[in-house]
């Protein structure tokens, strides 16, 4: 059932979105919060427009998806386009074609590419794109590859988690997109192999806490942008829903991150056309809304 919050926030998104141009000529990469955002939100609240929103973006031109339309072929090298990749799976789920099953299957050969060669070890400057891959990685593995990739899986967010923790040159906001891609690949990796699920519940519990607790940390993350602000707010409130971490402890931080992070639809709304900031910000404000109580 949505929210009363939920459905104020939802009707400033769809002012913004219908009152302006949506560009579709962007790249892949441009369009994954907005997406990823719709799926949040259809998927805990029903709401059909964001559904028919995902529509419209799904069978635009940045969305190719088998190897007819030439993805293949052309295929960026750019590792960020695999943040798409969860969109992918989900749309497989959604409609049973076969089609999304194989965008999904180029992608995972352009990781496995990635990962046998400069992407294979996991360091200080890598960790920003380690993130766009994990949750699609974690997703494909427990899918379609027999969980056979969770050694790898499980090995590279323990040793990103040490890194994080043990380099003091590893910027705010890497932390915060890297709990993100946390509790993303939480959502989809198998409770039944417990002792690989329990290591990614206990590195995100123990990343909140860090993050979050320490009172540096914390003023920091309240001056950060819209977006860190809302990404914060998002995994804060998926990790409550999904039982990870507390209510009582961290909704009101959750909540007022999300508060200080949304503003009127007036900022977007009289915009002709919605530039590639602004969708990572609408995406990331219905990933947040769609937890949000």
């Amino acid at each position: 059932m949505i929210s009363k919050k939920q459905e104020t926030l939802l009707s400033s998104i769809k002012k913004i979105l219908t009152g302006s141009h949506l560009d579709t000529s962007g790249k892949l990469m441009d369009y994954d919060d907005l997406l990823n955002g719709c799926v949040c939100m259809y998927k805990e609240t029903s709401d059909k427009a964001c559904l028919d929103l995902f529509i419209e973006l799904m069978e635009s031109p940045i969305f190719p998806t088998s190897i007819e339309d030439g993805y293949g072929e052309e295929m960026s090298d750019d590792i960020k386009e695999l943040g798409i990749g969860t969109v992918s799976t989900f749309l497989f789920d959604a409609t049973g074609d076969y089609g999304y099953k194989e965008f999904a299957d180029l992608l995972y050969d352009k990781l496995m590419s990635y990962l046998l060669s400069a992407g294979k070890d996991v360091n200080v400057k890598s960790i920003k794109d380690f993130c766009y891959f994990m949750p699609f990685y974690t997703d494909y593995e427990t899918r379609w590859n027999k969980k056979n990739g969770y050694n790898d899986i499980c090995e590279r967010f323990r040793t990103a988690f040490e890194l994080i923790n043990s380099c003091d040159n590893v910027a705010l906001t890497d932390k915060i997109f890297f709990l993100r891609s946390v509790v993303d690949s939480l959502n989809v990796i198998s409770i039944q192999i417990y002792e690989d699920y329990r290591l990614l519940e206990d590195i995100l519990r123990q990343g909140i806490k860090d993050l979050f607790f320490e009172k540096d940390n914390l003023d920091k993350i309240l001056e950060l942008d819209d977006i860190d602000r809302l990404t914060a707010s998002y995994i804060l409130f998926k990790s409550i829903r999904n039982g990870h971490i507390s209510s009582e402890k961290y909704k009101p931080l959750a909540d007022k991150l999300l508060d200080d992070g949304f503003f009127e639809e007036s900022r977007l709304s009289d915009k002709e056309n919605i530039d590639p900031e602004d969708l990572r910000y609408l995406g990331t404000l219905m990933m947040a809304a769609a937890f949000c109580e």
